[in-house]
């Protein structure tokens, strides 16, 4: 009784109240319906086991498509960043550039260089970044 689903232990307390109440199942009368519910019910549970099995496959479908649809906006998250990033290397080597021709000191060069560098970088990531992303779109969309 212990692997028993709810609804059956249900209909099972009913039909021995009933049992008991007719005092006996040699007082059962069987009706036409009986016959027919009992003709059926396997083909009802066959349905009720299709019906289940197709509700978790799409349960199943549903979490893929979301894992799929939350790694998507986690490209799309990063790709804002290194956006970010980039803009902000790049404005800080103007300043640079702009503080070299000011000032004459070429030290401000070198570091702007490198800065343009690290924007090149990741321009490269974001490149990388987009191709990625333009996969995981068409893979959702199929």
């Amino acid at each position: 009784m212990e692997n028993q689903q709810e609804q059956s232990l249900v209909a099972r307390r009913v039909i021995e109240d009933h049992i008991f109440h007719v005092k006996g199942v040699t007082n059962i009368n069987i009706t036409h319906a009986m016959v027919l519910a009992a003709r059926s019910a396997r083909s009802k549970y066959i349905h009720y086991l299709t019906q289940k099995k197709e509700q978790q496959e799409q349960e199943k479908q549903d979490k893929k498509r979301k894992a799929e649809t939350d790694a998507v906006r986690e490209l799309e998250d990063k790709r804002e960043r290194l956006k970010t990033d980039i803009s902000s290397l790049l404005s800080k080597s103007k300043e640079l550039y702009e503080k070299c021709e000011n000032t004459g000191n070429l030290t401000f060069v070198t570091q702007g260089n490198s800065l343009r560098r690290m924007a090149d970088d990741k321009e490269k990531q974001l490149a990388t970044l987009d191709k990625e992303m333009a996969e995981r779109l068409l893979a959702l969309k199929q």
